[in-house]
């Protein structure tokens, strides 16, 4: 067809304008999008009628910029003649892990990705690796090189992705400022705007221990069947706020594009003969999988929460004096962001609540879950 995959990547290489290219692959995206939506909601009369149609592969719809696009065309929609709103119904029904409610609130009242560096001195690679990695030491410069990172344009700042992301576990340690952590997670949100799967996808493999048994690169479709593996990092994650805060973010967008691969999954897969599955059992088994999933995600994090001797300073264990009270507060903003997952994740599913507290917690949880979930009343209905 005109818009096959070697097609769509001839056409992107002739001389045009920036502004002409843009809309140009904002026009291809909606093309393809709207095919894979009509062909999953056809895909039962297809299978009755054994007419084979073309598919996508996964590689491009990988590589897809999506939410790269889906802003610029916000940003021109008077040039677009109403195709946003249909656009966006698109993105949000095939890719609703890149249109989180979240990513829209934060991007309000931020200045545009347009905007250059006026800094003098070039901030290389191998720069930015050296401050980052001696940010315990010198935060000072690691604060200087992640402000020049924000000044970047997205693209210009998207080159340095390898060394900046190459760094999060030198961030996560407990001794890193805390101005250093949070400017991270702030330059690592600006990057989010740009490929943000290809990012989740060097995240979760740098932040995976070296030395765990399952220490291997993932890929977008391994990590899409496995949203959990985003969970599998350093315990210095665990009391890092900031670097927490992206671990959550990639959790819930993980999860939700596993949730929307075994739907397609089930569209890809009617029931077109006689002694297969009936849909409906299909679908309950797909519920009870993603319940199951998101149950996993949550007891994780609930034992990530439960106080360690190593959350005490030398004081504290003696039971001399209060003393440093730094370590706990750590403890303390892991345990509020996680309740905050909790919350929304609870609001979203009341019935993940159920399961949550039939399978139990640790009982010295309870405390921090009654005050810090708001939506832990439902469980009074039990």
């Amino acid at each position: 067809g005109l818009f096959s995959p070697p097609k769509y990547q001839d056409r992107l290489k002739h001389e045009r304008t920036p502004e002409d290219e843009l809309c140009t692959q904002i026009c291809l995206l909606y093309y393809i999008l709207l095919y894979e939506d009509l062909r999953l909601t056809n895909m039962k009369s297809l299978a009755t009628t054994g007419k084979k149609v073309l598919k996508y592969s996964s590689d491009l719809l990988a590589e897809l910029p999506v939410k790269f696009l889906l802003s610029e065309a916000e940003s021109r929609q008077e040039r677009l003649e109403g195709m946003f709103s249909s656009l966006l119904r698109l993105c949000v029904t095939q890719f609703p892990h890149l249109c989180l409610v979240e990513d829209w609130i934060g991007s309000e009242g931020k200045p545009t990705s347009l905007k250059k560096c006026s800094l003098k001195s070039r901030l290389t690679p191998r720069m930015l690796k050296k401050c980052l990695e001696n940010a315990e030491k010198c935060p000072a410069k690691a604060v200087f090189v992640l402000q020049q990172m924000q000044s970047l344009s997205g693209s210009a700042c998207w080159e340095l992705v390898d060394p900046f992301i190459s760094s999060i576990q030198s961030i996560a340690r407990g001794q890193v400022a805390r101005q250093v952590q949070e400017l991270y997670r702030m330059v690592w949100m600006q990057l989010n705007a740009v490929y943000p799967r290809k990012l989740w996808l060097f995240t979760v493999n740098n932040l995976n221990p070296q030395e765990s048994v399952a220490a291997c690169d993932l890929n977008q479709e391994e990590l899409s069947l496995d949203p959990l593996s985003v969970l599998r990092c350093d315990p210095a994650v665990f009391r890092s706020g900031s670097i927490l805060s992206i671990v959550l973010y990639m959790l819930k967008a993980c999860l939700a594009a596993s949730r929307t691969r075994l739907n397609q999954h089930l569209q890809e897969q009617p029931t077109a003969e006689v002694g297969q599955t009936p849909d409906m059992e299909k679908e309950e088994l797909k519920n009870a999988l993603v319940l199951t999933q998101e149950s996993a995600a949550i007891q994780i994090l609930l034992e990530c929460c439960v106080q360690r001797e190593s959350d005490l300073s030398p004081s504290q264990r003696d039971k001399e004096s209060l003393g440093d009270k730094s370590l706990l507060s750590n403890l303390q903003e892991v345990q509020s962001l996680v309740c905050s997952y909790l919350h929304q994740a609870f609001i979203t599913d009341p019935n993940l609540a159920k399961l949550v507290h039939f399978q139990g917690y640790p009982t010295e949880l309870l405390q921090v879950t009654v005050k810090g979930v708001p939506s832990m009343h439902i469980c009074l209905d039990f």
